[in-house]
């Protein structure tokens, strides 16, 4: 039992040690840090709440970046958010976003697929997909995301 509390005790070191080393930090580090993050914007929240400026670094470097590989712009031509319609109302953040802003998104696509958790999957002109989970996703840190990625925004209303 002593040996097992050792072995935490020089993982948590070693832990703390190659994050202090690393720019960024790979998701299993994360996970076990505590970080499931999934937009940088949720660090910016962590840090009005908690003034500990290790621990929003750390998170900055665990949250997901859009990624550059959709487009020369940096953007992605369209965007498809599969989620299960069954399931739906476990993820009340992502049904408001169904419900009152995806239509403002002319390349996004909303996929109703059997089982399937609330993920993104960001498309590029050369055929380069991204996928990212947003079950945990905040309205308003969705529609963020998307007037950042995608190329074409806003539908005209009619």
């Amino acid at each position: 039992m002593a040996m097992k509390g050792i072995k935490v005790i020089i993982g948590v070191l070693w832990l703390a040690v190659t994050s202090a080393r690393s720019q960024e930090l790979d998701a299993e580090t994360c996970r076990e840090l505590g970080f499931n993050v999934d937009v940088c914007s949720n660090c910016e929240a962590l840090s009005q709440y908690v003034d500990d400026a290790e621990l929003t670094a750390d998170c900055k470097k665990c949250c997901a970046e859009p990624s550059k590989a959709g487009s020369s712009s940096g953007k992605f031509r369209s965007a498809v958010l599969q989620v299960c319609k069954h399931r739906l109302r476990e993820f009340p953040t992502v049904e408001t976003f169904i419900e009152e802003e995806a239509e403002k998104f002319d390349g996004l696509e909303v996929e109703y697929r059997f089982g399937a958790a609330p993920r993104l999957m960001l498309l590029g002109d050369k055929g380069q997909k991204e996928t990212l989970r947003i079950d945990r996703w905040k309205t308003e840190h969705i529609v963020e995301f998307l007037g950042d990625t995608l190329e074409s925004v806003s539908r005209t209303s009619t």
